[in-house]
Parts: C-alpha cells; sequence; structure tokens
C-alpha cells in the first residue's frame, strides 16, 4: 500500500502530528540512549510540549505546513516546514513510524514538502538533523539537500552532532 500525505489541518490530524512528534521524541531517546543529555537538551519535556500544542501558529499555511503520511488509514510519519525569512523555507520534524520505515513514507514526505514549500514561494530550503540519523541523511542527499554552513547558533555539546543542509527549490 502506498503511503498518502495530506496538509494536517482538522484537529485530528493535527493531533496525530503531533503524537508523530512524541513517538519521534520516544524513538530517539530508545535509539541512542548514550546520548540522552543531548538530546533531552533539545527537547526538554516541558518545552517539547510547549513546542507541541504551538504547532498549528509555527506551522500555518500559507508559510508553512505540518505533513502527516498515512499508509491506509494509519498515521506513519510526519514533517513539518515554515519559511524561516522570505523566500527560504526550514524543515523540522520528519519521522518515519518504524513499522512503516521501508515502505516509500519518507520519501513521499520529502517530496511533498519540497512541493509545497516550492508553491509557497520558497526559492531554497534549509534543514539541521544529526550525524547519528544516517537513513534520513541518505534520503536527504536523494532528494537533492547538500551539506551547508550553519546558519544558526547552538550549544557546542549539540553542534558538534549536527548536519546542517540546504537545496533549491
Amino acid at each position: 500500500m502506498r503511503p498518502r500525505v495530506k496538509i494536517a489541518q482538522s484537529d485530528a490530524d493535527i493531533e496525530a502530528v503531533r503524537q508523530q512528534c512524541r513517538d519521534a521524541l520516544a524513538w530517539e531517546l530508545d535509539t541512542f540512549p548514550h546520548l540522552r543529555d543531548e538530546i533531552l537538551t533539545h527537547s526538554e519535556p516541558s518545552a517539547w510540549e510547549a513546542f507541541l500544542s504551538e504547532l498549528p501558529v509555527l506551522y500555518a499555511r500559507d508559510k508553512g505546513a505540518m505533513l502527516l503520511a498515512e499508509v491506509g488509514d494509519i498515521p506513519s510519519g510526519c514533517i513539518l516546514y515554515a519559511e524561516v525569512e522570505p523566500g527560504i523555507a526550514e524543515v523540522r520534524r520528519l519521522f518515519v513510524q518504524p513499522s512503516a520505515r521501508g515502505l516509500g513514507v519518507g520519501t513521499a514526505l520529502v517530496e511533498s514538502c519540497l512541493q509545497h514549500a516550492k508553491e509557497d514561494g520558497n526559492r531554497s530550503i534549509r534543514l539541521t538533523s544529526a550525524r547519528f540519523f544516517v537513513a534520513a541523511l541518505k534520503l536527504y542527499h536523494k532528494a537533492g539537500f547538500r551539506t551547508c554552513d550553519a546558519y544558526y547558533e547552538m550549544p557546542p555539546e549539540i553542534r558538534k552532532y549536527a548536519v546542517f543542509m540546504e537545496r533549491s527549490l
């Protein structure tokens, strides 16, 4: 079954995106227990929930979107993007449920994100990932992203793991 990607607009879809983000954090903590402190520096639980409550504002249409992937009727992943300066969008929070990996969900999410960001008038798109997200980095490279210089400051304990990428739209 092919994944379907849609803009999350209904309350149910927005809550499904929030749950995907929660699942992403839980997956990171389970998969990289030796990096727990670094992960929680970036995603401290109370700040994380505050961030999730603001998703509809932070990723509001026409300058961004929350995209939800489904396989059948089951939420299977998400990706977020928003304009960060005129003509430049930033990707945030790509996640694919472990049970949906290998089904093309990540590719469908990235392609949909690129299409919507371009339709929104962006000329380029950026992202920050982590060196240990090997599958995500491979997907981003395949989608045409290339490494670039850091475009914002971050604490050194997190910066050593960061990979900055961008591509034209």
